[in-house]
């Protein structure tokens, strides 16, 4: 594990590795594709990439769902707005 720090200048033990398995990943990988194909605007920021989301509580609730699913196998990643 390793240090890492979040945009509020938290710091936690995470690793910095996927936990996720082939068939896993895959389906994981469909999603956030899908999810990025609904994006209106990506922005490079530092260290990371800004998307912009039309409001629809529906894609709220998607987005939510993923980066909730991706902080239990890539801990390392900051999703500081959802």
């Amino acid at each position: 594990m390793a240090p890492v720090t979040v945009r509020d200048g938290r710091s936690r033990e995470a690793p910095i590795a996927c936990t996720l398995d082939g068939p896993d990943l895959g389906e994981r990988t469909e999603q956030l594709r899908a999810l990025l194909a609904k994006s209106e605007r990506r922005e490079a920021v530092d260290d990371g990439l800004r998307l912009s989301f039309a409001p629809d509580a529906d894609l709220a609730g998607r987005r939510a769902a993923l980066a909730a699913a991706e902080q239990g196998c890539c801990a390392y990643f900051d999703f500081p707005c959802i």
